[in-house]
């Protein structure tokens, strides 16, 4: 059964009382500026469809993008697409950012916000963060300071980012269907492929790290002339 199938299959009543965590069905819910703290002003006459699939085999991340590519994008048609990691926790506002920005430049075909990673005090388990630990998190978070605000700021001067990372990007549905969209779902495992088609170490190498060879096929576009931008204030 389809989500507003299961939202008419439910009265008035039983949708007004129906919640989850205190969030009913139509919450749609806006970050506030301040820490743990969020608006609950309500969108009643603008419910979002959530559209959930679980794999019955677990074939790769690449496998995962071209059921979303293929099986979603594909029959609705979007502007944009955005693709985000589990476990990633895009600012209130990061989304829309970046979404308003390509909206603006017409000629952005990708772009990507900038990534932080949590330094935290105490584990899962509530045990403290060792000095060693916290060292690597503290490198790790000045790694990606360097990337973003050196590499990726200086490259999307020129409008055309390495790499648009995985965990947090945004495409414009328009410029990477067809050809950027074919190269890029190369990589993923086919159970029904052709065993003899197999690729050899130089071609298996372009796709080791799947969200490079995007970027490339966005620029490399016949007929096209899209760009990708870094936008900074859009924070994950």
């Amino acid at each position: 059964m389809y989500y507003n199938e299961w939202l008419g299959a439910m009265s008035e009543k039983e949708q007004l009382d129906f919640n989850i965590n205190g969030y009913g069905i139509y919450d749609f819910l806006l970050g506030d500026d301040k820490p743990g703290k969020v608006k609950d002003r309500k969108f009643k006459d603008m419910p979002m469809p959530v559209h959930m699939v679980i794999k019955h085999k677990n074939q790769g991340k690449i496998e995962s993008h071209k059921w979303f590519f293929k099986g979603f994008c594909e029959y609705m048609q979007p502007e944009f697409v955005q693709i985000i990691d589990c476990g990633s926790i895009p600012l209130w506002n990061s989304i829309s950012h970046i979404v308003m920005h390509m909206e603006r430049f017409t000629d952005v075909g990708g772009a990507c916000g900038e990534i932080e990673c949590i330094l935290l005090e105490k584990k899962d388990d509530g045990a403290e963060v060792n000095f060693t630990e916290s060292v690597l998190m503290r490198a790790q978070y000045v790694e990606y300071k360097l990337s973003h605000y050196m590499d990726k700021a200086v490259e999307s001067l020129f409008g055309f980012i390495s790499v648009l990372p995985g965990a947090f990007s945004t495409f414009r549905w328009e410029c990477i269907n067809g050809d950027p969209l074919n190269e890029f779902l190369k990589g993923s495992k086919d159970e029904f492929a052709d065993i003899n088609s197999i690729m050899n170490c130089n071609v298996a190498n372009k796709y080791l790290a799947e969200d490079r060879i995007m970027c490339l096929e966005i620029i490399a576009k016949k007929g096209s002339c899209y760009i990708m931008h870094y936008i900074p204030g859009a924070k994950c």
